[in-house]
């Protein structure tokens, strides 16, 4: 008896718990990304810049207060 119940409670309980989260989600989708989502998505998108530079002295040198300038000068390139 105590666990038919139990079972019924959780059954129940889990029934409940999506439901919840598909209405949560149909709300999500009904109303739509933000504006500032949608630039958000369109900045991700865009195409990243080619690199053009060996980025092993900035690296090799980051424990150390180089200013940008003078790590090609500093590393010895």
């Amino acid at each position: 008896m105590v666990i038919g119940r139990g079972l019924k409670w959780a059954a129940r309980t889990l029934i409940a718990f999506m439901l919840l989260t598909l209405a949560a989600w149909s709300l999500s989708r009904w109303l739509g990304p933000t504006d500032a989502q949608e630039a958000a998505l369109a900045m991700m998108r865009e195409p990243l810049p080619p690199v053009q530079r060996n980025a092993f002295p900035a690296l090799w040198l980051m424990p150390y207060d180089v200013p940008a300038a003078k790590r090609e000068e500093v590393f010895g390139g």
